[in-house]
């Protein structure tokens, strides 16, 4: 049934927009190519309805107007206004899938300052969203230089808690913390810790912060 793919994009894009941290679906390459075939249908669709009307108003020796859709049968107009507004629809459903994406992306970069997309993050973008990722921390890597010390991604608020339990999801060896001290987080370990020390490694999927 018409806009069925296109409302399989809308339910992703409000679970993107739910989704917390660095979680983004797969992009979903199958059905972009479904709605964008079914817009191409309703087109050709749309094109001969216009096609009927325009022959039936010249036809029509008691016209008189150069407006088409006026002079042209009901029928015909109603078919022309339903494959428009499934065109518009489907259409709108594309922008608000792929504008959920960017924003998530926009986001993701914005935590990890530029630092680029994780890669299990990487392998879930489309290539036109991993260009768009690479040239938006380019630019912002750039606009951070130009207020030298100042850490632009800091979050705005300051955080309730100065130290946070977090479970390690991969293991990512040894770090050293900003007082100095190396920790190792490995696997299925849980630490207690300052928030600052491990902030990207939550945003990256390797830890998790435990409540």
């Amino acid at each position: 049934m018409y806009g069925d793919e296109a409302l399989k994009l809308v339910r992703e894009a409000k679970r993107a927009q739910a989704a917390a941290g660095s979680t983004l679906s797969v992009y979903n390459e199958t059905v972009v190519r479904n709605v964008i075939k079914e817009l191409q249908i309703l087109a050709d669709e749309q094109s001969r309805v216009v096609a009927v009307i325009q022959h039936a108003v010249d036809e029509d020796p008691y016209n008189e107007t150069d407006d088409v859709m006026a002079a042209a049968p009901a029928a015909y107009r109603a078919q022309f206004l339903l494959h428009h507004a499934g065109i518009e629809r489907n259409k709108r459903c594309l922008l608000a899938y792929h504008a959920a994406r960017i924003d998530k992306v926009r986001a993701l970069t914005w935590e990890l300052g530029g630092a680029g997309l994780p890669p299990d993050v990487a392998r879930r973008c489309s290539p036109a969203e991993a260009r768009f990722a690479e040239k938006y921390a380019e630019l912002l890597t750039s606009f951070k230089g130009v207020h030298g010390s100042i850490d632009l991604t800091a979050a705005p608020v300051p955080p309730k808690e100065l130290y946070i339990c977090v479970r390690v999801v991969k293991d990512c060896g040894e770090i050293f913390t900003e007082t100095g001290q190396s920790l190792v987080l490995k696997a299925n370990t849980q630490h207690f810790v300052r928030r600052t020390d491990v902030e990207r490694l939550i945003t990256q999927g390797y830890l998790v912060h435990v409540e």
